[in-house]
């Protein structure tokens, strides 16, 4: 992969990038100080890879490690939203904007690390209140994704479901 595609690397491939551009400014730098101790001067060549090495390697060096960090956070920001329990009333369900604003407040209760979200509606299906025939009624369902993102990286859970559990009779 090409360095303009950091986007796409998963979480192994910005650690592989990562160890691979560390190995290479240690051996420049390695080099460098065999080198001087020999004799003292530094050539244009040697120039030149400092330069690089300052200002391309240890930068992307360390925009990887940042990536790595918002990957590890990520994921831990998409279990806690998943592993949330998400449950209203019929009484609180107002309409789907309430159930989603609900929703809203569930995942914000969850440990974010700086990560944004948007909830994306699957399906809904409203409760049915109880009555003669059916004194319990019928719970209804919001299915839903979370898409997370911290900088550019970006994470949707799997499927969620809102139950809304039905007024009774």
């Amino acid at each position: 992969m090409a360095w303009a595609d950091i986007i796409a690397y998963t979480k192994d491939d910005l650690i592989k990038a990562k160890a691979e551009i560390d190995a290479v400014i240690s051996a420049i730098g390695a080099k460098f100080i065999d080198h001087r101790s020999r004799n003292g001067i530094i050539t244009d060549e040697e120039h030149y890879a400092t330069l690089f090495k300052q200002q391309v390697l240890t930068e992307r060096s360390l925009a990887l490690g940042v990536a790595i960090s918002n990957e590890t956070d990520l994921a831990a920001v998409k279990a806690a939203v998943e592993g949330a329990t998400y449950t209203m009333t019929q009484a609180e369900a107002t309409d789907e904007a309430a159930v989603n604003a609900v929703v809203g407040s569930i995942v914000l209760q969850q440990a974010l690390k700086g990560a944004t979200f948007q909830v994306v509606k699957v399906s809904y299906t409203a409760a049915i209140a109880g009555d003669a025939g059916d004194p319990d009624g019928t719970d209804g369902v919001y299915k839903f994704k979370v898409e997370l993102s911290i900088m550019d990286r970006i994470a949707v859970t799997s499927e969620l479901t809102m139950t809304i559990t039905a007024t009774p009779q």
